[in-house]
């Protein structure tokens, strides 16, 4: 099984048979590659990892040293941190502390979910369900159950049993000011009240869960309570209605929140529901709404930069403490037998959401004779269409039937192909390709939502092609020195990471209030290198306030300034934007066959922006090159067509006839524009021989800049001895080591620039 980590959700099943031609198809980010000699894949419950997991009730202070520890016990998948030396939340009476438990992988770029306890003291089995999957997930991890490894090794996640840790030691609703955390989020806001002082965020609690909010993607974020049972969704605040435009997705996630509670548990927008509708202040509609309904908000600085599905998860009718509805996980994975109480399914519950977050795709395969087997599972997904199968473009139609292990919707699939029809030789190359787009409708308008506008949430965009992502820079401010302007203006920075050497994006809303205007200057400020663009109001207007900014040739943090420039003097907006490297991971697949024709897998995995990828050969390693192919004298370059991805992912196979080469050959890879030479690897993988190889291959790594020259081909006359298939890949980490996975986008090449092919050559050249 090779795992893509990302959020695009169409799976790729792709059996190379014989000499394989490896094909990939578009908007891929979960990919299996397996080949016919592929092991077996099993998923197994470990029923017994609930035995380590510690029952019973626990003050904040028992619950901090159980994080603390477990987070020690598992240095390589866990860390612990508190709110306030995290994210600088105030301090609780009592020298209380707000425990958070990671586990995963921060460094990764992987989609995030968020687990929350007690936002209400009087509360406790909501902190208790959240502590004990914790301790579950990470027992199962110990012992090797599959579930756990994928969870652990595919998503984030942030634990958060204890918000409200006064509240929780002294059994009460609200926080040692006498607030309510859960209705002190901006979005809304509360009025002053008994439980409300009404300013957002002076709970510790809302302060917590607002800072990491702004500062990872969640796809998914769960509040857990009791004293109703139910899941329920935005919209739950007043004046919004009832539907979001993540309606179709939501509703689709409630209902499999539902199902793998193991209990009957209603569902659905909380505004449906009169016992938990119209609540100011509220945590669900600040996460999921405060992106795109500014105006909603208290203040325009506690905007989040990303909008992700919640619920509150009302676990049971009970408040206060009670063992035997408390519950144990005993049988976590067969609740017919015992519910578990409040442990058992807030556990089953967070591990629905980590899988939703996440979905997988397993597949086993067997080749008996000229028959070959194909039997699979796609897992973590509210609905899964028929299977689409080609055998080298000939479609063939899956059986199909429904389970329901792990309490999330599975489908299997079974299918048999006889190999004999398909041709013999061994010149042959046979492609398989399957195919899932699992929850495609999830970004499909929704009538009757509010507001009228395309899905929003990370989660639901992680099933498309789509970008979501937005950023907000500083509050804009006066320039010094300069008079006070009736003029004002507003600026969304659409992308916060935007490629070296490329444009990025930004939204101004401009209102001149009857002064006069010349223009918009957008500089990107990084050290002693700057780059600027100006637009006049007219283009401005014309181009709908969507402005094209350029950065520079550097990777790192920069400054984004944006001028209004006015008659007698300027006014100023600044934000910030990083700098990375235009490609994250580029992919290659060589096939050399028999008869001498390569096959050449090109592809760009986690794009920041629209990158081109352009390939040549050449019989010798120092041909002329500008990007475009020979440019004279020498050897020429035979020249791929351009593959350009944008935003994404792209993959695209190439062909080139070989069977006039007598002598080597080589292969040239390069993007534009430049890429950190410290941040490449180069992995190689099948069987070769490296004196092949030049000779500045180390082992099996190899460090190059932005363009890698590789023989690949001595001729036919030593080529069948040594070797049938060279794979490699080459993985780019920007320096510190964060990313964000922007779903896929496929398009075909236009062409680069003059200028584009001019700073290729100059890369070229100074390698």
């Amino acid at each position: 099984m090779v795992r893509f980590p990302g959020r695009s959700l169409q799976f790729i099943l792709i059996l190379s048979f014989r000499f394989a031609s490896m094909g990939w198809t578009k908007r891929m980010v979960l990919a299996a590659v397996l080949m016919l000699s592929s092991p077996i894949i099993n998923m197994t419950i470990v029923e017994d990892a609930s035995a380590q997991v510690i029952s019973g009730y626990h003050d904040s202070f028992e619950m901090a040293a159980l994080l603390s520890d477990a987070a020690s016990s598992h240095p390589s998948i866990a860390w612990y941190s508190t709110a306030q030396e995290l994210l600088g939340t105030r301090d609780i009476p009592g020298g209380r502390v707000i425990p958070i438990l990671f586990v995963g992988n921060r460094t990764d770029e992987r989609p995030w979910v968020m687990l929350i306890g007690s936002h209400h003291g009087d509360e406790p089995d909501s902190a208790e369900a959240v502590l004990s999957f914790a301790l579950h997930l990470l027992d199962s991890y110990d012992a090797g159950d599959p579930m756990a490894l994928r969870i652990v090794t595919s998503i984030n996640i942030a634990i958060l049993p204890v918000v409200n840790p006064y509240g929780l030691d002294m059994g009460t609703r609200v926080d040692e000011n006498g607030d309510d955390p859960n209705r002190d989020y901006p979005f809304q806001p509360s009025s002053i009240s008994s439980v409300s002082d009404g300013i957002p965020l002076t709970t510790a609690g809302a302060f917590t869960v607002h800072s990491l909010a702004a500062m990872y993607p969640f796809s998914i974020a769960l509040s857990f309570h009791t004293g109703s049972q139910g899941i329920f969704y935005t919209w739950g605040a007043p004046g919004v209605g009832t539907e979001t435009p993540d309606d179709i997705c939501f509703s689709d996630v409630g209902r499999v929140l539902s199902a793998s509670s193991g209990v009957h548990m209603i569902h659905g927008p909380a505004n449906d529901f009169t016992y938990v509708s119209e609540l100011e202040g509220a945590f669900d509609d600040h996460l999921y709404g405060s992106t795109f309904l500014p105006n909603m908000l208290y203040s325009m600085d506690m905007q989040l930069p990303w909008s992700t599905f919640t619920a509150t998860v009302e676990l049971h009718n009970n408040k206060g403490r009670d063992p035997p509805v408390l519950g144990n996980l005993d049988h976590l994975w067969d609740p017919s037998t015992d519910d578990g109480g409040a442990l058992g399914r807030g556990a089953r519950i967070c591990y629905a959401a980590c899988e939703l977050a996440s979905p997988w795709m397993e597949v086993e395969t067997d080749l008996s004779g000229s028959i070959l087997y194909l039997n699979g599972t796609v897992t973590g997904t509210a609905s899964v269409p028929p299977v689409e199968l080609t055998w080298d473009g000939t479609p063939v139609d899956p059986e199909i039937r429904w389970t329901s292990a792990d309490l999330l919707p599975e489908m299997d699939f079974s299918i048999s192909i006889d190999t004999s029809t398909m041709g013999e030789g061994n010149c042959n190359d046979h492609e398989i390709i399957l195919e899932v787009w699992p929850d495609e409708g999830w970004n499909d308008l929704h009538d009757g939502a509010f507001p009228s506008i395309a899905p929003q949430s990370v989660l639901a965009n992680s099933r498309s092609a789509l970008m979501f992502r937005t950023g907000t820079g500083q509050a804009m401010t006066q320039q010094p020195g300069q008079v006070e302007h009736n003029a004002s203006f507003e600026v969304r920075l659409y992308d916060e990471y935007v490629g070296a050497g490329d444009t990025g994006q930004v939204l101004i809303d401009i209102d001149l209030n009857g002064e006069n205007a010349s223009g918009v200057s957008i500089s990107t400020v990084m050290g002693v290198w700057s780059s600027s663009v100006n637009y006049t109001i007219e283009e401005v207007e014309k181009l709908g306030g969507v402005l094209s900014f350029p950065t520079i040739m550097s990777e790192g943090a920069a400054k984004l300034i944006v001028d209004l420039r006015l008659e007698n003097g300027v006014i100023s907006w600044e934000g910030n934007v990083t700098i990375v490297p235009g490609v994250r991971i580029l992919r290659n697949t060589l096939v050399v066959n028999r008869d001498d024709v390569l096959r050449v897998l090109v592809g760009v995995d986690g794009a920041q922006r629209t990158v081109p990828v352009i390939w040549g050969i050449s019989r010798t390693q120092d041909a002329p090159w500008d990007g475009t192919g020979w440019s004279g004298g020498g050897d020429p370059w035979i020249v791929g067509p351009d593959v350009i991805i944008s935003r994404g992912n792209g993959v695209s196979v190439l062909e080139v006839d070989l069977s006039d080469y007598g002598g080597a050959a080589y292969l040239r890879v390069c993007t534009y524009p430049g890429v950190s030479e410290d941040s490449i690897e180069l992995h190689l993988e099948g069987e070769i021989e490296l004196s092949r190889i030049p000779v500045f291959v180390e082992g099996d790594t190899l460090e190059f800049g932005p363009c890698l020259v590789m023989a690949f081909y001595d001729g036919p006359e030593i080529l069948t001895p040594v070797f049938d298939r060279i794979e490699y890949t080459i993985t780019l980490t920007a320096p510190d080591g964060t990313w964000t996975v922007i779903p896929l986008e496929w398009k075909s090449a236009e062409g680069m620039t003059v200028e584009e092919r001019e700073r290729l050559y100059e890369l070229i050249v100074e390698e």
